[in-house]
């Protein structure tokens, strides 16, 4: 069977995943959408998905203060770059434990893909898209996470706010993508979703027969096939960067954002577990860096982080959802974005906090003992040393004394050797 035709116009979509932090602690249960600091907009979504099970969506409602989400409500020109594209659908994601991320979906057609190319510039960067990005990357800052209330920054930081090129490349690369696009007919085979969802990850033409054998953190996740049709209804891609998927929409009149609701819920899920272990391993080593925050209290606060990390944060993919395919993608997105391995080595560092730990307190207690027996052992000689002065002076009174203390100690010696003599037979 030949393979789809994608035309000129057909839509396309990008989430733009911006990964942020903030410092004050804060109670996500009492955050109300008032509070954000920017419209919001009407029948606001709740973070809540059809492909996750009841545990995850009970995990992830308002009241349980692990993750708030909100979709701004704000107008087509808050970003204005000179380029064929459009941002829309500006949303916020705060999550507990001092992550957050701001979402924006750059919306274009396949006709005008080289153009986000350009923009982009996915791997090596050149000169082209340079300027746009440091105008984006200014224009979100200004219009959007500067008037967010909690205060929001950059989870990469500025080293150097000379060079703000250098600094828009590091977020634009930073941030994880999930594409989108609609196609016209169901596919064949899940091997038919392959070379549209690839071209949709490299970000070129959706017809172009595009290959590259390099490139090996790449897995491809379909849907069930249709009893009815025997056909598939859509296909993902999968890398360390980017989740791509092509749909057939069931309403021709649906949006881009709207279908791609639970992937970039589910994206998200993801996303946290991966900042938040970069963030524990960050502390870690800086704790290291700084010998005055290596204290007993610093290194208890460092192992409670991580071990709610790893107890009540990580989430398997049996604990997301009952369909095998968007568990699939869970278990590829943890992998090939190196969630499972940095989360591998949190646990290997507090191991060896917990080592090092020991050896201190162990070190400290040695220390307390020799103390402790140096001030016996002196206290010993200083009694005898006194006993022998009282006797010296040969006083009748301190040799009854003596005398007597020794006949107390004797008779009670005697009579616990009989009782044990005694428990013995």
């Amino acid at each position: 069977m030949p393979p789809q035709h994608f035309s000129a116009k057909t839509p396309r979509g990008m989430f733009i995943i911006l990964p942020l932090k903030y410092e004050q602690p804060i109670d996500l249960t009492e955050l109300d959408g008032k509070k954000i600091g920017l419209p919001i907009a009407a029948d606001q979504p709740q973070f809540h998905s059809a492909d996750f099970i009841q545990l995850m969506n009970h995990k992830c409602a308002e009241s349980e203060g692990f993750v708030r989400r909100w979709v701004l409500d704000l107008p087509a020109e808050t970003i204005v770059l000179d380029a064929p594209f459009t941002f829309t659908d500006f949303q916020v994601f705060i999550f507990n434990n001092g992550i957050a991320f701001v979402s924006a979906f750059l919306e274009y057609t396949n006709e005008d893909v080289h153009a986000v190319y350009e923009f982009l510039q996915p791997g090596y960067t050149k000169e082209d898209g340079a300027a746009l990005r440091v105008a984006f990357i200014e224009q979100v800052e200004a219009k959007v996470i500067n008037k967010i209330h909690p205060q929001l920054t950059w989870f990469t930081d500025n080293y150097d706010s000379a060079l703000v090129r250098y600094h828009s490349d590091l977020i634009t690369k930073d941030a994880y993508r999930v594409n989108v696009a609609f196609a016209a007919k169901r596919f064949a085979s899940p091997e038919a979703t392959h070379q549209p969802t690839y071209n949709l990850h490299r970000m070129v033409d959706l017809n172009r027969d595009f290959s590259d054998s390099s490139e090996h953190d790449l897995a491809y996740v379909t849907g069930a096939k249709d009893v009815d049709d025997e056909h598939y209804g859509w296909g993902c891609a999968i890398t360390s960067q980017e989740a791509s998927y092509v749909y057939v929409p069931d309403d021709p009149d649906e949006s881009l954002p709207k279908a791609a609701n639970d992937d970039l819920l589910l994206c998200m899920l993801v996303m946290y577990q991966k900042y938040e272990s970069m963030s524990i391993n960050e502390k870690i080593h800086s704790r290291y860096l700084k010998a005055d925050e290596r204290t007993p209290a610093s290194v208890r606060k460092l192992k409670q982080e991580a071990l709610n990390l790893i107890a009540y944060e990580t989430l398997a993919p049996s604990q997301i959802s009952r369909w095998n395919n968007v568990t699939e993608i869970y278990r590829y997105l943890l992998d090939l974005t190196g969630v499972d391995e940095t989360i591998a080595e949190v646990k290997d560092k507090v191991a060896l906090l917990t080592d090092e730990q020991d050896r201190r307190d162990a070190a400290r207690d040695n220390a307390i003992s020799m103390v402790i027996t140096v001030f016996g052992l002196v206290s010993i000689i200083s009694a005898i040393l006194q006993t022998v002065d009282y006797l010296d002076s040969r006083s009748p009174v301190m040799w009854i004394s003596f005398i007597g203390s020794l006949a107390v100690v004797l008779v009670f010696g005697i009579y616990l050797g009989m009782r044990w003599t005694r428990k013995r037979g």
